[in-house]
C-alpha cells in the first residue's frame, strides 16, 4: 500500500490518494446452499485498487468532500466454489464450480462518495442551522457466493439530506432527513433457494422522512 496525502491553499483543500494491492491464502467464503449455511475454502485471490478523497472548504463552515474508490477482486485458486441454484438442482447439494479466474462477490468495482454540509449562526439568536447532503453511488455486485447472475445487483444511487438547528454546545438539536431521496432500489443482501426453485433477495428501505430531537446531559 503506498499514497501522497496534500493540503493546499493554507488547508483549504486537502487532496490524498493510495493505491494497494492485498493477497490472500486460504480465504474462508461463507455460502448457502438454501439448506445450510457452511464455510468452503478458496486458496487465493487478490485485491487491487485505490482509493482517492478530495476535501474542500472554500467559506467558513461549509465543507465539501468527494471520494472516488475502486477495487478489483479475483479468484487465482479456487476450484471448489459453490454451485448455483440451477446447478443444485441439476447436480445436487455435492455440486461445485470452478470460479477460478472470477471475482469475488459483495465488493462493487466503483464506489463514489460526496458530503457536502453547512453550518451558519442564525442573526440575533445563540443557534445555529445547517443542512447536509450525503451520496454514495455503487456499481454492480454480486449478492451470491456462487456468482449467480440471478443475483447481480444492479447499480445503486443513494441520497441522503437532513437539515434542523442546534444550539452551539450541542445541548440539543432538531433535525428534519429523507433517506434514499430518490428511492432507489437497493439490494443488501442475496441468496439461493434450490429447494423452491428460486433466489431470495433483502432489498433496502425506499425513501423515508422523518424528524429527530436530541438533547445532551
Amino acid at each position: 500500500e503506498g499514497g501522497i496525502k496534500t493540503t493546499w491553499f493554507d488547508r483549504m483543500v486537502t487532496f490524498n490518494i493510495t493505491g494497494f494491492y492485498t493477497d490472500y491464502e486460504d480465504f474462508q467464503v461463507v455460502t448457502s446452499d438454501g439448506f445450510s449455511i457452511k464455510v468452503i475454502n478458496a486458496k487465493g485471490f487478490y485485491s487491487t485498487g485505490f482509493e482517492t478523497d478530495l476535501t474542500i472548504i472554500p467559506i467558513a463552515g461549509w465543507v465539501t468532500s468527494l471520494g472516488v474508490g475502486y477495487v478489483k477482486t479475483k479468484y487465482d485458486d479456487y476450484e471448489n466454489g459453490p454451485c448455483t441454484a440451477q446447478g443444485i438442482r441439476d447436480e445436487g447439494l455435492t455440486c461445485e464450480q470452478d470460479l477460478t479466474g472470477k471475482r469475488t462477490s459483495g465488493t462493487p468495482r466503483l464506489n463514489l462518495t460526496a458530503f457536502s454540509a453547512y453550518q451558519r449562526a442564525l442573526p440575533w439568536w445563540d443557534i445555529d442551522w445547517f443542512a447536509q447532503l450525503n451520496y454514495n453511488y455503487m456499481s454492480k455486485r454480486f449478492l451470491g457466493a456462487d456468482l449467480d447472475r440471478n443475483l447481480l445487483a444492479d447499480r445503486a444511487h443513494l441520497l441522503d439530506l437532513r437539515a434542523g438547528l442546534r444550539h452551539p454546545d450541542m445541548t440539543w438539536e432538531v433535525t428534519a432527513w429523507v433517506k434514499n431521496v430518490l428511492d432507489d432500489t437497493f439490494l443488501g443482501a442475496g441468496f439461493d433457494i434450490p429447494v423452491l426453485g428460486g433466489y431470495a433477495v433483502v432489498a433496502g428501505p425506499p425513501r423515508t422522512a422523518g424528524a429527530t430531537v436530541r438533547l445532551n446531559f
